[in-house]
């Protein structure tokens, strides 16, 4: 199985605590060893290998200043296929459609503000960012919540979901019914597109509905990691609660 270096001391503990079965080898400064004894007495347990390096040893391997003094080698469960995405959402859900949202910094603050909702998957294109230690760090340990799913035939795959109930909800910046004054779907998919061009005409062809988050007008629009969290959270207050 692929292996993925995860770095970041919130990352690696969210690892740890939701999914260590899949740590394959640990990386640490000696400075944090007290701080991750629990981590590393499983890993002695388990007979998982770990190793005690400079943080220049670390730089190298996770090629970032970032690193926060730990990294692991995790065996890579963040992508999920086309069956286990049916299986998570055959419930009433909330997830996102990505299209083109290529900014790795931007993919990571959605998976963190998914993970802090309970938004269960991402969705995008093969193209959309995958896992490295930066991503991984960013995010705060929300990849080990939110399951990523990529496909080259997106289309076909969003079809199949709206025949399961779900309704696509393309956000924008200037067009659509305002947002807070919209019943929106128990089972909803919202398409965000980047900054630069919003939702492509593809997948706005293909919504059941389009939103707008009502503001003024003194900047072009909002970043799209801030658009996600509105989103989501209006979702939350407007369906679930």
């Amino acid at each position: 199985m692929k292996e993925i270096k995860i770095c970041g001391k919130n990352a690696c503990w969210a690892v740890f605590n939701k999914n260590r079965e899949y740590i394959a080898k640990v990386y640490i400064e000696e400075s944090l060893v007290k701080e991750f004894s629990k981590l590393l007495k499983y890993c002695a347990f388990s007979k998982i290998a770990y190793k005690i390096v400079e943080p220049h040893d670390l730089e190298k391997l996770t090629s970032t200043v970032h690193h926060e003094g730990i990294c692991m080698m995790v065996e890579d469960h963040y992508n999920i296929d086309e069956k286990q995405l049916c299986s998570l959402l055959k419930d009433d859900n909330c997830v996102l459609f990505l299209d083109s949202v290529n900014n790795p910094y931007n993919v990571a603050s959605i998976l963190r503000t998914c993970a802090n909702f309970g938004v269960k998957a991402i969705l995008g294109k093969g193209n959309m960012p995958g896992i490295n230690p930066s991503l991984a760090r960013v995010a705060e340990g929300g990849i080990e919540h939110v399951a990523l799913f990529r496909s080259i035939e997106v289309i076909r795959v969003l079809n199949l979901l709206k025949k399961d109930g779900y309704k696509v909800v393309c956000s924008s910046s200037h067009f659509g019914k305002d947002l807070y004054k919209v019943k929106l779907p128990k089972k909803c998919i919202f398409v965000l597109g980047n900054e630069a061009n919003g939702v492509s005409k593809i997948f706005r062809d293909l919504s059941d509905l389009e939103v707008r988050i009502p503001t003024t007008d003194n900047v072009e629009s909002l970043n799209v990691g801030v658009s996600a969290a509105i989103l989501i959270n209006e979702y939350n207050r407007s369906v679930s609660g």
